[in-house]
């Protein structure tokens, strides 16, 4: 399964993608958008590799690699997760590797996952949580057609006693 769009592609992960998973997942300024506590090796990044699906009605959760369309360079990651197949949505969150951030690629990716989710899954709805301090991703998401439907207050942990609240936006199919 391949989506392309513009100048990249959303694919699945690969074996060979695992040593830039580790990079990725182990950039502390990252966590504070996951859930992530602590470093995660790279066995478990083989184990999650090797043994999805790749069917979000399985797993629950989709990864996504965008990939340069001609080069198949990993630009960065788009994931569906906590599918609920009963009410048809699910979260969506991306990461762009530092070096590819800021070019329009998480633009294009999201476009393609968001079309992907509605059209080929028919969720009824995808949801985000986003950091107000992240205002280039509320930006994003806002600018794709995706609405704040709320403040959840001192959501994140950033430090000891320290929280920082998110927005939770949404976008709802027109059916």
């Amino acid at each position: 399964m391949k989506l392309t769009a513009e100048q990249i592609t959303l694919r699945p992960s690969e074996p060979e993608d695992i040593s830039l998973f580790y990079i990725w997942e182990n950039d502390t300024e990252h966590w504070n958008s996951t859930n992530l506590t602590t470093p995660i090796s790279k066995s478990a990044l083989m184990d999650l590799v090797y043994n999805t699906h790749n069917d979000i009605f399985i797993d629950r959760q989709l990864r996504f690699v965008i990939a340069h369309k001609a080069e198949n360079e990993p630009l960065g990651t788009i994931d569906l997760y906590d599918f609920d197949p009963k009410s048809m949505r699910c979260g969506i969150g991306i990461y762009i590797g530092a070096a590819h951030r800021r070019k329009g690629i998480a633009k294009h990716a999201l476009r393609l996952a968001k079309s992907f989710a509605f059209n080929q899954l028919h969720v009824h709805q995808l949801y985000a949580f986003v950091a107000l301090t992240n205002s280039i991703s509320l930006t994003l998401f806002k600018d794709m057609g995706f609405v704040q439907a709320g403040i959840l207050k001192d959501w994140i942990k950033v430090q000891p006693h320290i929280y920082e609240p998110v927005s939770l936006l949404q976008c709802i199919t027109a059916d």
